[in-house]
């Protein structure tokens, strides 16, 4: 096959070999190909002979594979093909458009720019041999040419106007005084000036700042301020009060107003500074700094409430009228002497101590004895100490003391010197300082209050019948059981039940659970026989129950047995149980099972499954059937391949009942082109029991294409629950339609005009962008190319000018663009391009070209022009005959007339567009170098 063929031996099988017949020994690339089968840049030369790689798409280009814009043939570091001045001499600077200085007379004077001292010389002006005009020159070197220099042969170094004339040389206001001497330049016309060329309207004589002709006050002295008039401050009297303005301390004075030597009223003067004028001031001589009121008055000035005292000293201001005060302006009844709040006029105690709390009348408690007792309140312990009392130095008497602190006072104690902290009855007496019942024992120590009279008794105060030595509660002297144990319940004999056997069982009555117990029996260590026992409190006796352990209060038959410890249908829950669950107990089929996994809630419980666990239970076999369902359908657990299976299918009902056997989903789905497909995460199934659930379900959407119409098949595979089955191979699939795309809207172009390049080459018009609102993802392309569409083609979204013709005269082009999409949908739309061409103003015309048969540069000729219609192009030797006529600008000249070639020099070009009337001239300069 073509896959183990190499016909041409070049390392690369023939199905890969782009490049049949490869060269023998030649190298290749991963396509077969070797260098001279190959041609890279799709230029006509093959890439072993191509100089020039990567030449521009549709160049032509010489033997070598080199188009002009990659060629540099004189070496001036600009391609031929932007090249105007070809032969450069040798290391020659060049421009932009590869010419030298030596090639070039840019401002077409004749002379090349390389010896040109003056570049830029105006068009047809004669010029020097330097190629300079008078325009260009200046002889007397003060900055202005000569053509515009009104005053020539100006002195070295002065500085002159734009008419190149210095101050010496002018005379601007023609005050008959030159302006290098004249001090007042700009004299008014017809004005008498001196010597320095002023006049009065521009001197200052006494240099005040106003001139001669204006100022009222000649002689101002030297540096004074003064005012439009040129007076100064000594020179005035504004306000005429007889004081110059300069000593004047109080300009604005009102008229006829008497002032002293500062020029000041008293209306203006402050003479204590107190900011009350002399005229208003009713206190003078206010000591400085002094607040006043409005009369001028301080303090110190005033006496406010007319005590004698100034209010400066008055430390008491409002006395009341008449009142003596002293020498702080107080009366007694704004003093208060001693500070303790009451003032002196109603202070009934004088000098109370410093800090002490007094009553309305200023005394403290040092100061009053409110018991008349003879000691003072502050120091008296007892207050209200009866009339007449005698008291001890804390003003206390005996009704007011309580000496051995027992809380009776000492007129009443018949126990003086109680112990601390004692209980005491009402006359102050203690348990340890009484003997109620005259027993020898004091009260405190006596446990037996109430001794019989003339009862012997021990230390504690105690006789043999107030006694009961072993705390039963039976006095010693009545108590058959002495000795017995704490606590316990004793008779009338004080005998406990610890100390008695009533039914002689051998068991004390006291852990005798059965007392009666008939004579000769045998009881267990509760002093019980089986006749006397009921161990599960059933109400039937052990030696009659058929039911032990029958849980608390449950009710039993005749043989002592309750519903729960009756199973009738042997499914291994209680009959009790399934009353308490709601399920029959004579179906053995029909019992709590939370997790409906065949296995009772019970049971689950019993082995220590999980009952809400579908896929937790026992399964002894492995064959997915739990051992208690197989128990209950009396198949083996042990055995896997004994189980129900009722249709013979080979698969257990236990399965088939929770497998999937039929789907509720919607099986056919459309969504818009482009658009997301929604699957469904669940979907609903019937199990073989005949209970619907949700599964969630994955999708394979592989196959799926958003983006192309049609129908597609989505297969979806479940997740399942354990306890979930699917032997039958019930899976979901939807159809999904992707419906069709609506077509695009519009095109759109960026720019629809376009500026036409000199050399026609191709021009970028604007970029085309698709209306569509659902994909942005289209062809464009050109409708045919025919009509204008062949001047045109569009890359990468960009329509271009592709610049093949000049098509003369031609502005406007009718275009057909179409648009596919990925739908394959279409629209066809028509566009309207207008080309701009330059105005014939702005063409630039090369001004020299060198006819010497190197076919570099040997015609001259504007190629701009063929844009045009009506052109006609002529060129004149000096002498004013016409050598070149042509009304085809792609016609150029080359250097003669009437097949002569003519001499190097300049010759004149004119250029006229017939349409417009519009012409242009200028200077060609032919060489032959």
């Amino acid at each position: 096959s073509d896959s183990q063929k190499d016909s041409d031996n070049d390392g690369v099988t023939d199905d890969l070999d782009f490049c049949p017949n490869t060269p023998a020994e030649s190298e290749v690339d991963e396509n077969g190909c070797s260098d001279s089968q190959k041609d890279s840049d799709n230029d006509g030369v093959t890439d072993d002979l191509d100089l020039c790689p990567n030449t521009p798409a549709e160049s032509e280009v010489d033997e070598n594979g080199c188009a002009d814009s990659q060629k540099d043939s004189d070496n001036d570091g600009v391609t031929d093909d932007k090249d105007l001045c070809p032969n450069t001499p040798a290391n020659a600077e060049v421009d932009a458009n590869g010419c030298s200085d030596s090639q070039k007379d840019t401002d077409a004077d004749g002379v090349t720019d390389d010896l040109d001292l003056c570049p830029n010389t105006p068009f047809c002006t004669p010029v020097d041999a330097n190629g300079c005009a008078d325009s260009q020159k200046d002889s007397d070197n003060d900055g202005v040419t000569d053509d515009l220099d009104l005053c020539p042969n100006t002195a070295a170094n002065a500085e002159v106007d734009a008419n190149g004339c210095s101050d010496s040389q002018k005379d601007s206001d023609n005050d008959g005084v030159t302006d290098d001497l004249d001090f007042c330049p700009n004299t008014p016309a017809e004005s008498e000036v001196d010597e320095n060329g002023c006049s009065d309207s521009q001197k200052d004589s006494d240099n005040d700042g106003v001139t001669d002709d204006l100022d009222l006050c000649p002689n101002t002295p030297a540096n004074a301020e003064v005012d439009a008039n040129g007076c100064a401050d000594s020179q005035k009297d504004s306000d005429n009060d007889g004081v110059t303005d300069d000593l004047d301390f109080c300009p604005n004075t009102p008229a006829e107003s008497e002032v002293d030597e500062n020029g000041c009223a008293d209306s203006q003067k402050d003479s204590d500074n107190d900011g009350v004028t002399d005229d208003l001031d009713l206190c003078p001589n206010t000591p400085a700094n002094a607040e006043v009121n409005a009369n001028g008055c301080s303090d110190s000035q005033k006496d406010s409430d007319n005590d004698g005292v100034t209010d400066d000293l008055d430390l008491c201001p409002n006395t009341p009228a008449e009142s003596e005060v002293d020498e702080n302006g107080c009366s007694d009844s704004q003093k208060d002497s001693d500070n303790d709040g009451v003032t002196d006029d109603l202070d009934l105690c004088p000098n109370t101590p410093a800090e002490s709390e007094v009553d309305e009348n200023g005394c403290s408690d040092s100061q009053k004895d409110s018991d008349n007792d003879g000691v003072t309140d502050d120091l008296d312990l007892c207050p209200n100490t009866p009339a007449e009392s005698e008291v001890d130095e804390n003003g206390c008497s005996d009704s007011q003391k309580d000496s051995d602190n027992d809380g009776v006072t000492d007129d009443l104690d018949l126990c003086p010197n109680t112990p601390a902290n004692a209980e005491v009855d009402a006359n102050g007496c203690a348990d340890s300082q009484k003997d109620s019942d005259n027993d020898g024992v004091t009260d405190d120590l006596d446990l037996c209050p109430n001794t019989p009279a003339n009862s012997e008794v021990d230390a504690n105060g105690c006789s043999d019948s107030q006694k009961d030595s072993d705390n039963d509660g039976v006095t010693d002297d009545l108590d058959l059981c002495p000795n017995t144990p704490e606590e316990a319940v004793v008779d009338v004999n004080g005998c406990s039940d610890s100390q008695k056997d009533s039914d002689n069982d051998g068991v004390t009555d006291d852990l005798d659970l059965c007392p009666n117990t008939p004579a000769n029996s045998e009881v267990d260590a509760n002093g019980c026989s089986d006749s006397q026992k009921d161990s599960d409190n059933d109400g039937v006796t052990d030696d009659l129950d058929l039911c032990p352990n029958t849980p608390e209060e449950a009710v039993v038959d005749v043989n002592g047995c309750s519903d729960s410890q009756k199973d009738s249908d042997g499914d291994g829950v209680s009959d009790e149980q399934e009353l308490i669950d709601g399920t029959n107990p004579k179906d053995k089929f029909d019992f709590k099972d939370s997790d409906e996994d065949g296995v009772s809630d019970y049971e689950e419980s019993r082995v220590g499954t999980n009952p809400f666990d579908p896929t937790d239970f026992k399964d002894l076999d492995g064959d997915g059937v739990p051992d208690y369902v197989e128990l209950l359908e009396g198949t083996n657990p042990t055995d896997k391949d004994d189980f129900l299976d009722s249709n013979g299918n080979r698969i257990a009902d236990y399965i088939e009942n929770r497998s999937i056997i039929a789907l509720n989903y919607e099986e056919f789905i459309v969504i818009p082109w482009g658009g997301t497909l929604k699957l469904p995460a669940q979907i609903e199934v019937v199990l073989g029991n005949g209970k619907a659930i949700l599964l969630p379900v994955v999708w394979n959407t592989n196959g799926l294409n958003n983006l192309a119409r049609g129908i597609y098949k989505v297969q979806g595979s479940w997740v399942l629950p354990g306890w979930v089955h699917n032997p039958f191979k019930n899976f979901p699939v939807i159809q999904v339609m992707v419906d069709s795309k609506p077509a695009p809207k519009g095109i759109t172009l960026s720019k629809n005009s376009f500026e036409s390049k000199p050399d026609n080459s191709q021009v970028v018009v604007g970029i085309l962008s698709v209306d569509d609102p659902i994909d942005q993802i289209h062809t464009i392309s050109l409708n045919g190319n025919t009509g204008d569409n062949q001047y045109f083609e569009i890359v990468s979204g960009n329509l271009r000018w592709i610049g093949q013709k000049y098509l003369p005269g031609k502005t406007s082009f009718q275009l057909t663009i179409r648009v596919s999409d990925r739908d394959s949908n279409e629209i066809i739309q028509e566009f309207e391009i207008f080309r701009i061409l330059p105005s014939i103003e702005e063409i630039i015309v090369f001004n020299t070209f060198t006819p010497n048969g190197d076919q570099v540069n040997d015609t001259w000729g504007i190629r701009e022009l063929q844009y045009f219609e009506g052109i006609r192009i002529q060129v004149f030797e000096k002498s004013g005959e016409r050598v070149f006529y042509t009304e085809d600008p792609s016609q150029r000249w080359d250097g003669t007339f009437k097949g002569r070639e003519l001499s190097v020099g300049s010759y004149y070009w004119v250029l006229e567009h017939k349409p417009t009337g519009k012409i242009r001239r200028g200077i060609l300069t032919l060489l032959k170098n």
